[in-house]
């Protein structure tokens, strides 16, 4: 049997040793406490620091018309992350911030090894 949890965690290792630390936000609408069906028009936000490898997407990869030429790949490790990334969410690298397109999950049988975050610029801060 394949040990995938142990696969999960040399991966963990690998990418944390070879990668460097980004910060993955996550973007949720503040809601009203006495009417938690509505929302109070602000937008509060949780970081979470996660280890990271950026990639860059190849030439090919351009020609799909999903992927524009500021786009960039994180991989990033499952095991130990506290949320699922998705669309949506953002990367913050060296006060640059990224975007969430697309997020594909590498996961053999029932355990998530790791995501590859498609990325888009979105501001410099």
């Amino acid at each position: 049997m394949v040990d995938y949890v142990g696969i999960a965690s040399s991966t963990k290792n690998a990418i944390s040793d070879s990668g460097t630390t980004v910060t993955l936000r996550r973007y949720a609408p503040s809601m009203d406490g006495s009417e938690p069906w509505k929302t109070s028009g602000s937008v509060g936000f949780t970081d979470y620091s996660v280890y990271a490898v950026r990639d860059e997407f190849t030439v090919d990869q351009m020609n799909d018309r999903v992927v524009q030429l500021d786009d960039v790949k994180y991989i990033i490790p499952a095991d130990g992350l506290a949320i699922t990334p998705q669309a949506g969410d953002v990367v913050i690298q060296d006060d640059i911030i990224y975007r969430v397109i697309r997020v594909e999950t590498i996961k053999p049988a029932t355990v998530a090894v790791m995501y590859t975050l498609h990325t888009r610029l979105q501001a410099k801060v």
